[in-house]
């Protein structure tokens, strides 16, 4: 116990008996801050080129989703013609509906009266 004790005061008192490791290993502060400011000059070398094109593929996709977007309502707007043709065709009623809705069509005997506003 008394070794230790000696050992540790020793150790205390002088760097060089000490456990602890001062050594200086690859890296030294130079070192590491040169390589700091090279993976810093670097990054700033790939980010810089390629923020142009970033900006450009945004756009790009931008007006691929406007271009979808209108895509969809021409599709709807299709189909619903699609169905309205379907039913002038086969409809009778639907036919007649739309034939007085549009202008003075009527019925023999019928009457038709129109109030303006």
């Amino acid at each position: 116990m008394a070794r230790r004790q000696k050992q540790s005061a020793k150790a205390s008192r002088d760097p060089e008996f000490s456990r602890e490791s001062h050594r200086k290993g690859l890296f030294g502060k130079t070192t590491g801050v040169v390589l700091g400011v090279f993976v810093i000059v670097l990054a700033m070398a790939v980010i810089v080129p390629i923020a142009p094109e970033y900006q450009k593929l945004r756009a790009i996709e931008a007006e691929h989703t406007n271009a979808v977007e209108e895509e969809d309502a021409l599709k709807r707007k299709r189909r619903q013609y699609e169905l309205e043709v379907e039913a002038l065709a086969s409809n009778q009623d639907y036919l007649e509906a739309r034939a007085r809705d549009r202008g003075p069509y009527y019925r023999p005997g019928e009457s038709v009266i129109k109030i303006s506003e």
